[in-house]
């Protein structure tokens, strides 16, 4: 919930994430540098989160790195469409936050 807070808020900056989009289809330097410093973080702790969580049983057998991608799909794709493409918001950014976790942990439940 925190992490999907942070990256959706009212009020969130899009200038970063435009920029980070940008130097990504230039293949700037800065795209890696951004990717290590901010992502990459988050990426890594999300995904070793998960895979404990595996390996605790309560979350079903998945590769954690891809779940963790699958994770920062979402928030990216929100991003784009509410701040790049200026899509406007049908829900508070805080029911779509959690609408966005609920939907990502229920679909780590074993069956």
């Amino acid at each position: 919930m925190l992490l999907a807070n942070y990256r959706i808020r009212k009020g969130a900056d899009p200038i970063l994430f435009r920029l980070l989009l940008s130097s990504a289809l230039e293949s700037h330097a800065m795209s890696d540098m951004f990717f290590q410093q901010q992502y990459r973080i988050f990426h890594d702790r999300l995904s070793g989160y998960i895979r404990q969580r595996i390996d605790e049983g309560a979350y079903r057998l998945v590769d954690p790195v891809l779940a963790a991608r699958a994770f920062f799909g979402i928030i990216v794709h929100h991003r784009l469409l509410h701040d790049i493409l200026g899509l406007p918001m049908h829900l508070s950014h805080e029911t779509a936050v959690e609408e966005y976790v609920s939907l990502f942990l229920n679909g780590l439940i074993p069956q």
